[in-house]
């Protein structure tokens, strides 16, 4: 078997479970790794996910220097000020929003999308927050791998199946923490 398919994207993948989970070792990464990747002839070894552990922690420090993944806090404003208008709302989403942590990156992006989504009611505010999450996520992401981030990508999709989809990936992480407290 050529091994340069086994391991093309595994970076990648590596890159996306650590943002979600910076606290997992390298054996919950590999677990979820090959949970994720489902056919066993794919997936790479312990090893090389150890490897892939080693080369984007030093990234992951680096970024974690800017503070862009900090929690957001009124403080944080110091460094990093957002519009006014924007604040009565961030408070919302953190208050209603605990699963998730609403960073410093997150609530920039907010700020950018906040006028285009009423963010009145509570549904509005987790939909601001969800596509906020989506593209704080994914310029996290580019960073890491060390790749220009182009939004194009992201601003063609129907904001409604955005929506949909992180829905549902909600629901799966809501449902994967629920399983292991029951057996944990």
């Amino acid at each position: 078997m050529n091994r340069n398919k086994r391991v093309r994207g595994t970076k990648e993948i590596v890159v996306d479970i650590l943002l979600e989970h910076p606290d997992w070792n390298a054996r919950q990464v590999y677990d979820r790794y090959k949970l994720l990747l489902g056919d066993s002839r794919k997936v790479v070894t312990l090893s090389a996910i150890q490897k892939q552990i080693e080369n984007i922690n030093p990234i992951l420090e680096t970024a974690k220097k800017e503070g862009l993944d900090n929690i957001w806090s009124m403080n944080t404003l110091k460094e990093h000020p957002l519009p006014p208008d924007v604040i009565p709302i961030l408070l919302r989403i953190k208050k209603n929003i605990p699963a998730l942590p609403l960073t410093i990156r997150i609530a920039i992006w907010v700020s950018r999308f906040y006028t285009t989504i009423e963010p009145q009611s509570a549904d509005n505010a987790a939909n601001l927050f969800r596509i906020a999450y989506l593209y704080a996520l994914n310029e996290a992401r580019c960073t890491i791998l060390g790749i220009e981030f182009n939004t194009e990508q992201i601003d063609d999709i129907n904001p409604s199946e955005i929506l949909k989809n992180l829905q549902k990936y909600s629901e799966f992480i809501h449902q994967k923490k629920k399983d292991g407290e029951e057996n944990g």
